[in-house]
């Protein structure tokens, strides 16, 4: 058929299908564990609007196609929610085949044609035979936790703050309890002077703050003194964003309320009097956002109330990435006024014009701040858009080989940027076949070894720090470290006398071209797949670790950065040129006597308490020359994880700073050893070291080969 109609609706048409699609595929894969008992009412609902409003948008553009065969899924969807029909294991099945026929014309549509090849006949004609019917059940009733904190915070609580712990859910606002432990406070004119609380205030109010030891009366300039204990913020921040801007750790940061959870009443007063809270600017306009679902569909509270409508719409994402430059630019711009202003205060610290200019690089600061914020949740997007295509392709992994699987999913609603989220599709897809394929057995071979029949696979976000942690457990056979290092043997990879322990011997699985398969199937054993893996979750800037126990099944651990945008990043010089090592790689910074540098096959080491740790100098790495040095002492920067660290020997350390990340452009290419480049404050531009593959080096791997660093 031909495509009479506009080229914008069209392309609507297609991105609302597609989601209706993702509604109904996901209903399915719930209403499958269903069949025989109660059904979701709501979901049916879902679904069957879902349906309803493909089959009418496809009749007013003419895909009559399309609107046949959604007709007729909405006509059985349609029957077994109002309980004249029952719902069956071969209703679901020709729903889902159903789905899949809808996924294929819409493909073929995005192609600019539909219906070629594609035969809808015996589809539509299942869907009319199957109708048969029982009634649904009633959704079960579920309760929102309350939230709630220290009494003491209320008696030095101002009427003010206390009237907004009543408006959290009408702003869309946050309450989090916040460790502090902070060192040489003062008193300012309104609140207290540190770096830690301008930040808090920056991003909302600081509604409520108890220390031990107490916090000397308010006085301008007093102090210095130091705060210990915690403090009320409320913030229209979600978790994920604080955890960037925020210099706190996931432990430091404890959410008491989020928007749409019922609160529980506002504690009484404590008699004992506190120190009054530091205060700050008012928080801007609050935003709409999502709460996170703590249950499946089946298990929402059934609410009296109508939910609340959210309004949105569509945003090309070309806009979206040319919003986070010109945020970068302005960090960048914002990061020079800082430092004019400064040089100024010491040049003409008596001078009340300067005193006005920093006052207002200040307020320019704070509304960067809460820009940032604002795009970087514009950017960000729940891991769902990735868990939901899962369910399905565990189905039917597990029907083609013939076992019993079941996929547990946790902490879809963790969110990171769309970039991130957008490179995770395929590695997931990999690791979860092999662990269907590879990791989880035959029902009988289960039984035999004691384990219940059904195998167990568990796919799970959350977050910690400044990165979000992907996990992908399975409870099945393990991996034996002994027979990867004889594979790794014979390939080559692997010494033939070194020793091994067994998290040595399972990284071997990520070589090119490894793999311990005896035979091909359609699902694995190439070798061409966690070499892939681990590539692509290096080019988003994460890392991989696997972990894995024989008889008791194996893990996957994912760490990636909340966003690829803006970081923190520790500065250092090295040759008198400035490098950026991303904050969350580095461990430690110390100074090393030059007579404590021993050399142990031919690398630098150092002994660091319990261990020894590689030194990799950067000049040498990146063909500098080194600047002459009258100290006895070299800066080092330990960087890396828990089980990898190397020690980076830089000339100085100049200090802690957001960094823009910018590529480094086709002209330049790929460059080992950097992740991309920066421009400081003042013009110059800084490299961003990518510290994992400086580990590899660090290690020795590769270290004939890495001549490319001299490119820079």
């Amino acid at each position: 058929m031909s495509l009479e109609f506009d080229a914008e609706d069209f392309q609507a048409f297609l991105e609302e299908a597609r989601s209706h699609l993702d509604t109904l595929e996901q209903g399915l894969l719930a209403l499958e564990g269903m069949v025989g008992s109660q059904l979701d009412i709501e979901l049916l609902n879902e679904m069957f609007r879902g349906a309803h409003s493909i089959k009418g948008a496809a009749g007013m553009l003419g895909l009559k196609t399309v609107a046949a065969l959604t007709h007729q899924m909405e006509n059985l969807l349609g029957a077994v929610r109002s309980g004249k029909h029952a719902l069956n294991e071969r209703g679901v099945e020709v729903l889902f085949e159903s789905v899949d026929a809808l996924g294929t014309l819409l493909v073929e549509l995005g192609g600019g044609t539909v219906g070629n090849g594609l035969d809808i006949t015996p589809t539509v004609q299942a869907l009319k035979e199957i109708l048969d019917g029982e009634p649904p059940a009633e959704a079960p009733q579920a309760s929102a936790p309350p939230f709630a904190f220290d009494p003491a915070f209320m008696a030095g609580m101002s009427p003010k703050h206390q009237a907004l712990l009543g408006r959290l859910d009408a702003e869309s606002r946050y309450l989090y309890e916040v460790s502090l432990d902070l060192d040489d406070c003062r008193w300012g004119d309104e609140f207290i002077d540190h770096a830690v609380m301008e930040k808090l205030c920056s991003l909302g109010d600081v509604i409520g703050l108890l220390s031990d030891p107490p916090i000397p009366p308010h006085a301008p300039g007093a102090g210095p003194f130091r705060v210990v204990g915690s403090a009320l913020f409320v913030t229209t921040a979600e978790p994920a964003i604080l955890g960037i801007l925020l210099p706190f750790t996931g432990d430091q940061l404890k959410v008491l309320h989020a928007p749409g959870a019922t609160p529980s009443p506002a504690p009484s007063p404590a008699p004992e009097a506190v120190a009054p809270p530091a205060t700050s600017e008012p928080a801007p306009a609050p935003a709409a956002v999502t709460v996170p679902k703590a249950a499946p569909a089946k298990d929402a509270p059934a609410g009296k109330k109508p939910a609340a409508v959210t309004q949105s719409i569509r945003v090309d994402v070309e806009r979206l990435d040319l919003l986070m430059e010109v945020v970068g630019e302005l960090v960048i711009g914002n990061t020079r006024l800082a430092q004019l202003g400064s040089e100024l205060e010491n040049r003409y610290d008596r001078e009340p014009l300067v005193g006005t200019l920093n006052e207002t690089i200040a307020q320019v600061a704070r509304l960067m701040s809460e820009l940032q914020l604002t795009v970087m949740r514009v950017r960000m997007i729940p891991v769902e858009r990735v868990f939901s295509k899962f369910p399905r392709l565990i189905r039917d992994l597990a029907r083609s080989m013939n076992k019993d699987i079941r996929l547990e999913i946790f902490g879809q609603d963790t969110e990171l940027d769309k970039t991130v989220v957008e490179e995770l599709e395929d590695p997931l897809v990999h690791l979860l076949r092999n662990a269907a394929d590879h990791g989880i057995e035959t029902p009988d071979v289960r039984e035999a070894a004691g384990k219940s029949r059904t195998g167990v696979i568990r796919l799970g976000a959350h977050r910690e720090g400044n990165h979000i942690v992907i996990s992908i457990e399975d409870d099945g056979g393990g991996i034996r470290p002994e027979k990867i290092l004889a594979k790794a043997r014979k390939m080559g990879i692997a010494t033939a006398d070194g020793t091994y322990s067994d998290m040595e011997a399972l990284q071997f699985i990520f070589h090119p071209g490894f793999s311990t398969a005896e035979k091909v199937t359609d699902v694995s054993g190439r070798g061409v797949g966690m070499d892939v893996v681990n590539q692509n979750i290096r080019k988003i800037k994460g890392a991989i670790q696997v972990v894995s126990r024989v008889g008791e099944g194996s893990k996957f651990i994912i760490k990636l950065p909340l966003t690829l945008a803006i970081t923190k990043a520790l500065l250092i010089k090295a040759g008198g040129d400035f490098f950026a090592i991303p904050l969350d790689a580095v461990q430690e910074s110390i100074r090393v006597a030059n007579s404590d540098i021993k050399t142990v096959n031919q690398r630098e080491v150092i002994q660091l308490r319990d261990r020894v740790v590689p030194l990799f100098r950067l000049t040498q790495a990146f063909g500098l020359q080194p600047l002459p040095r009258a100290s006895r002492y070299s800066p080092v920067v330990i960087v890396g994880g828990q089980n990898k660290q190397i020690g980076l020997v830089v000339d100085s350390l100049e200090g802690e700073q957001d960094v823009v990340i910018k590529s480094m452009g086709d002209y330049l290419g790929e460059i080992r050893g950097v992740a991309g480049a920066t421009i400081l404050g003042d013009g110059r531009v800084a490299l961003i070291l990518d510290i994992a593959t400086l580990i590899d080096e660090g290690e020795g791997k590769d270290r004939h080969e890495s001549g490319a660093y001299h490119a820079v």
